[in-house]
């Protein structure tokens, strides 16, 4: 495995990802294409089986796969000040990480 090609990047990304949501029987509710210094990945929110929120970032970088996510409680029936500091802690851990090359 290799991310010097997309297609198989792509297909790594794809099915890894959608094997953890069955993993954990969570909801996909978000995924999007990312790239961390020119290396694929992608940015996800699930919603967990205990209604908690996972928001993470997975990378290949060359032959290895880096996963970064953090969890945080419930947002259904949260006010707006606590969606906002979900998500905003939440960014800035996942922003936070970085590729010492």
């Amino acid at each position: 495995i290799n991310d010097s090609d997309p297609a198989l990047a792509k297909k790594v990304l794809d099915d890894g990802l959608a094997g953890a949501v069955a993993e954990v029987q969570s909801e996909l509710l978000e995924v999007n294409e990312v790239y961390l210094n020119k290396h694929p990945g992608r940015q996800y929110v699930e919603r967990m089986p205990d209604g908690s929120i996972l928001r993470g970032k997975t990378f290949l970088v060359g032959n290895r796969l880096y996963q970064i996510a953090i969890t945080t409680p419930k947002e259904d029936g949260a006010d707006t000040d606590a969606l906002t500091f979900y998500k905003t802690t939440a960014g800035k851990f996942l922003d936070s990480f970085r590729l010492v090359e």
